[in-house]
């Protein structure tokens, strides 16, 4: 089961799966940002609310991916694109992007036509 939470202004978010199969719905992996391997993210999952919310989702693959706004020095704002795939034992960032032309789809982001994605290794 895939958990979010946002915490002070609501513009920070942390991230949890919990394994559904005990009764006690124990914590699985969290995560509150990206860590320190890429180029592109900020070290938090925090929102500048004038850029928009971040969203959380898990995919088809069972992977879970985390999009966020934020300030670019190029561009008024970028897309932040983090995904996060299962090892076997735990989650760990498979890939990370920055995505300069998006929009909001009234439930997530979505990135618009070839829209400028610059992968962060």
């Amino acid at each position: 089961m895939l958990a979010l939470t946002d915490s002070g202004t609501g513009h920070a978010l942390t991230v949890y799966v919990m394994d559904t199969a005990t009764r006690s719905f124990k914590k699985v992996w969290e995560a509150d940002g990206v860590p320190n391997v890429g180029a592109c993210a900020p070290a938090h999952f925090v929102s500048t609310s004038r850029l928009g919310e971040a969203t959380a989702s898990a995919n088809d693959d069972g992977q879970i991916v985390v999009k966020m706004p934020v300030p670019s020095r190029r561009l008024k704002s970028e897309l932040l694109v983090a995904v996060f795939a299962w090892t076997e034992q735990t989650y760990r960032l498979a890939r990370e992007q920055m995505v300069s032309r998006y929009k909001w789809n009234g439930r997530d982001w979505d990135g618009i036509g070839n829209s400028g994605t610059q992968n962060c290794e």
